[in-house]
C-alpha cells in the first residue's frame, strides 16, 4: 500500500495566517462602527447645545426687551419735532446761534459745518491741510454769491461763488437733481448749498454733489428724526452734554399737556412760556425727571473724548 501524501507544514501557516487576517480585518470594522457611532452621538449632543444655547440667548434677550422701559409717545413727538424744527430753521437761516439745540440738529442731520464761501475759500488758502481735515468728505451747508453758471467738458453743471477776496473761487458741482433751479439762478444772487467737501484744485477751492439747501431740507428731517429713534432705542451713543439734552426735551414731552402749543411750534413764544410754566410746576417736574431716569437707563451715553464706534 503507497504511504498517504504528507501536507506541507506552510499550508497550516498559511491558514493560521489568513484566520488572523480576517479577524483581525472584523475586529477594525467592529472598531470602525463603534468610532462612528461614538461621532454620531458627540455630533448629537453638540447640536443639542447649541439648540439650547440658541433658546437660551433668544430668551435673555426676550427677557432684556421686556424689562426695558416703553418709551413715551409723546415724549418721542416732541423730541422729533424739535429735532426736525431745529433742522428746519438752521438750513433755511444757512447759519446757527448760539442754540446748542440747532448744531445737534444739523448734526443728527448728516451735515457737520455751516459755513460763508468767503471763509471756506480762507481756510483752504491759509491752510490746506487743516481745512482738508475739517471739510473733505464732509457734508456742510455754504452760503454765497454766484459769480459763474457753467457746465465742465464732462457736461456736469456747476457754479462759482465768490471767494474772500477778488481772485478767490469756491467751485461747486452740482447734483443732476439742482440742474433745473441752476438753469434760472442769476450772477450776483446770494444762495445756500448743501455740499461735500472736495478739498482745493490749482488754488481752486472745491465742492461736490452741491444741491440747493431748501432740496436738502427734507431729507435733513428724515436723517434727523432717524438719529433719534437709533439714539432712543439704545443703538447709537451720544455725548454727554447732547444726550442729556434730548432726554430733558424728551421727558419734558412726557408730561406736557397733550394739547400744548409745543407740539405745534417747539419754538414758538407760547412753547416758551409753557416751558417756563412747567418748570415752575415741582410735581410735574419730578415726574419728568423720573420718566427722564428710566430713558438713562436704555439710551448709551459717553464721554467727549471717548473715541466713536
Amino acid at each position: 500500500m503507497s504511504e498517504a501524501k504528507k501536507t506541507s507544514p506552510w499550508v497550516y501557516i498559511l491558514a493560521a495566517l489568513g484566520l488572523l487576517f480576517v479577524l483581525g480585518i472584523g475586529s477594525c470594522i467592529a472598531c470602525f462602527g463603534v468610532g462612528a457611532v461614538g461621532v454620531a452621538s458627540v455630533a448629537g449632543v453638540g447640536a443639542e447645545i447649541r439648540e439650547n444655547f440658541k433658546t437660551q440667548e433668544s430668551k435673555t434677550k426676550a427677557e432684556q426687551e421686556t424689562t426695558r422701559p416703553s418709551l413715551n409717545e409723546q415724549g418721542v413727538r416732541l423730541l422729533k419735532l424739535t429735532i426736525s424744527a431745529a433742522a428746519k430753521k438752521a438750513i433755511g437761516e444757512a447759519k446757527v446761534n448760539d442754540e446748542s439745540i440747532e448744531n445737534a440738529a444739523l448734526s443728527m442731520a448728516g451735515l457737520s459745518a455751516v459755513i460763508l464761501a468767503p471763509n471756506y475759500s480762507f481756510e483752504y488758502e491759509s491752510n490746506e491741510i487743516s481745512a482738508d481735515q475739517m471739510f473733505k468728505g464732509r457734508m456742510i451747508l455754504v452760503s454765497g454769491v454766484v459769480e459763474e453758471i457753467n457746465k465742465d467738458i464732462m457736461g456736469v453743471g456747476y457754479l462759482v461763488l465768490k471767494g474772500h477776496k477778488n481772485f478767490s473761487r469756491v467751485r461747486a458741482s452740482l447734483k443732476t437733481s439742482s440742474l433745473s433751479r441752476a438753469a434760472v439762478a442769476k450772477k450776483g444772487s446770494k444762495v445756500h448749498m448743501v455740499c461735500k467737501g472736495k478739498g482745493m484744485m490749482l488754488s481752486i477751492s472745491m465742492l461736490d454733489e452741491c444741491q440747493f439747501a431748501d432740496e436738502y431740507s427734507a431729507i435733513a428731517v428724515s436723517q434727523a428724526e432717524n438719529a433719534i429713534s437709533e439714539f432712543l432705542s439704545g443703538n447709537v451713543p451720544v455725548v454727554k452734554p447732547l444726550g442729556e439734552m434730548l432726554i430733558e426735551i424728551y421727558a419734558m414731552g412726557a408730561e406736557l399737556p397733550q394739547d400744548s402749543s409745543c407740539f405745534d411750534d417747539p419754538f414758538g413764544n407760547l412753547c416758551t412760556k409753557a416751558k417756563r410754566e412747567f418748570k415752575k410746576d415741582a410735581a410735574a417736574s419730578l415726574r419728568a425727571e423720573k420718566v427722564a431716569d428710566e430713558l438713562r437707563g436704555v439710551v448709551k451715553l459717553k464721554e467727549l473724548d471717548e473715541p466713536k464706534t
